[in-house]
């Protein structure tokens, strides 16, 4: 068994190794965030889509006849 500071210097080493290799992943999710923002804007600006208007898109898939796609973020 390892002693108390062999032990400690390991926890250490991992915990290291553990957050340099979760940073890039936390940095994406930031720029994820955003990107998901700046889409936001484009589509309330759409003729094409529409956005947060549940009732709307059912009434215009039923008059188009076409499916209705429907992404939770």
């Amino acid at each position: 068994m390892k002693s108390t500071p062999a032990l400690l210097r390991a926890v250490l080493a991992a915990a290291i190794v553990f957050g340099v290799l979760a940073s890039p992943s936390l940095a994406a999710q930031r720029g994820e965030g955003q990107r998901v923002l700046d889409d936001r804007e484009r589509m309330l600006d759409s003729d094409t889509w529409i956005y947060g208007d549940l009732e709307r898109g059912i009434q215009e898939a039923r008059k188009t006849g076409k499916p209705l796609l429907i992404v939770f973020r």
